[in-house]
């Protein structure tokens, strides 16, 4: 509820900035942001284009119900059951770990939708760049600074702030459902671990493909 209610505002706020005619069909003026911003820094998206509505709403579906998402939930889900038994009231058992499952989808759902609605305000876009570096070193600077800092409309990069917020707001509403839910899980835990799976989202987008690619190489030489 919450993460539609969000997305349906930001959205209606990125169609009443173009009047509500696609970005096609709106004809630029001067000092009007550009839809295609090159950008040498980034492999992917150069030229920088900014996100529209139908592409925030395709990147949330993505982000939610993708096999990344799914993946990382049920290692996550088998961890907490299996290993921490957290919350301890749900127990080290497989009704526990489809509740800590469900309720990781739940918040993914959240903040993922809070990210991509909220941030549409203000033109902070949730995608992972990867970098045009070739040294490993400052690719991996590139995706660990990623995932606290977002590129705007004109590819700028600030303080990735509609993200950190739909984490603690995730969080938040589980709460509703979440036995033990002390005020450090409501804050501090959910920002730490929340980044901590940015940075690892970011690093296996950074890389994978490469390895994908040598991969495929050596089988097929």
């Amino acid at each position: 509820m919450l993460a539609a209610a969000v997305l349906s505002a930001g959205f209606a706020q990125e169609g009443s900035e173009t009047g509500g005619r696609t970005p096609s069909s709106v004809s630029p003026s001067h000092g009007d942001r550009s839809r295609a911003v090159e950008h040498s820094g980034l492999v992917a998206g150069a030229p920088f284009e900014p996100l529209e509505a139908a592409q925030r709403a395709e990147w949330w579906a993505e982000r939610v119900w993708g096999w990344e998402s799914f993946g990382a939930g049920i290692a996550k889900g088998a961890v907490r059951t299996w290993w921490l038994t957290a919350p301890e009231s749900w127990g080290a058992s497989w009704e526990g770990f489809g509740k800590r499952v469900g309720t990781r989808q739940v918040e993914t759902a959240i903040a993922r939708g809070v990210e991509a609605g909220l941030g549409a305000l203000w033109n902070e876009d949730p995608r992972y760049f990867r970098s045009a570096r070739q040294e490993v070193r400052g690719r991996l600077r590139h995706a660990i600074v990623s995932a606290f800092l977002a590129y705007d409309s004109r590819g700028n990069r600030r303080p990735a702030l509609a993200r950190g917020i739909g984490m603690v707001s995730a969080r938040a509403v589980s709460r509703a459902w979440t036995p033990e839910a002390r005020w450090w899980q409501l804050s501090i835990e959910p920002l730490g671990v929340g980044f901590a799976g940015r940075i690892s989202s970011n690093l296996v987008r950074e890389f994978l493909p490469e390895l994908t690619q040598r991969l495929f190489r050596r089988r097929n030489p």
